[in-house]
């Protein structure tokens, strides 16, 4: 009898052998609290901390699994420009599974900023700009200063006001 619950994920003895102390018989596991392990993109580091909340779900279930950002691993992968992060998750229902693929989310108390569709900024290189609307039949470029990105919005730091009306498509070609 094991003195531990969980699953058995190994078994390295058959009936009749030999062991002798310190032998490995089985790993067990306890996955009722699990890891998720997620790779994050280095431009977004700045942006993860430890205690962040996270929603993961996966491809066999509508359901969303909950959980804590508990580590964030100090090194960067060279090859993806990735940093690996683990999530703390309350697995009691037994859907997550060791080597399984998940989508995470994680979620970040966010203040009221200005942001544009990503469509309307016109990148020069060293410079960002979107064309402003004046008086309902002109264009005017507007230099901007761009903070977080998204994968459909970009945050303006600076170079826009609330209420702006900016070009959202074919901006090139008034380019």
């Amino acid at each position: 009898r094991s003195p531990f619950a969980g699953h058995v994920l190994s078994k390295s003895v058959q009936a009749g052998q030999y062991i002798g102390p310190g032998h490995s018989l089985m790993m067990i596991e306890d996955m009722s609290m699990d890891w998720v392990v997620v790779e994050v993109y280095e431009r977004d580091l700045g942006r993860v901390r430890v205690g962040d909340s996270a929603s993961i779900s996966y491809s066999e279930s509508k359901e969303r699994l909950h959980g804590r950002i508990a580590y964030i691993y100090p090194t960067v992968s060279t090859d993806t420009r990735t940093t690996r992060a683990r999530i703390e998750v309350n697995n009691s229902s037994m859907t997550l599974r060791p080597g399984m693929y998940a989508d995470v989310s994680v979620s970040k108390d966010a203040a009221a900023t200005l942001a544009v569709p990503a469509d309307a900024i016109l990148d020069g290189g060293e410079r960002q700009y979107a064309f402003v609307v004046h008086d309902g039949s002109h264009f005017v470029p507007r230099m901007v200063t761009l903070g977080v990105r998204g994968d459909d919005w970009v945050e303006v730091v600076a170079g826009l006001s609330a209420g702006d009306r900016v070009v959202t498509s074919a901006n090139f070609l008034i380019d």
